[in-house]
């Protein structure tokens, strides 16, 4: 993850200088462990790192942790996992 930070300080630098609303993160259930139940929104994503193995989740992953990054250095973020919502919307309707 540390590679990718020299690239992102672009994009929030920019993001900052153009006093753009928000960092919008469109990401998946897939940043949890294959299998795995009970995961909540609020859950310590650091435990599933090891435990994520294809390629797809890790990156999701290390997306998510990128914007945690920003949000942390003050900028508004806001991360979506679309199965959550789409299963949000089933119950709702």
């Amino acid at each position: 993850m540390e590679e990718a930070a020299p690239h992102c300080y672009k994009v929030y630098k920019n993001l900052v200088t153009l006093n753009l609303m928000c960092i919008v993160c469109c990401s998946t259930n897939a940043v949890f462990p294959e299998g795995l139940k009970g995961c909540t929104e609020d859950a310590n994503m650091m435990s599933y790192a090891e435990k994520l193995h294809s390629g797809y989740a890790q990156t999701k992953w290390v997306a998510e942790q990128l914007v945690l990054r920003a949000q942390q250095k003050g900028l508004p973020t806001t991360v979506y996992r679309y199965l959550a919502v789409t299963e949000l919307h089933r119950l709702v309707v």
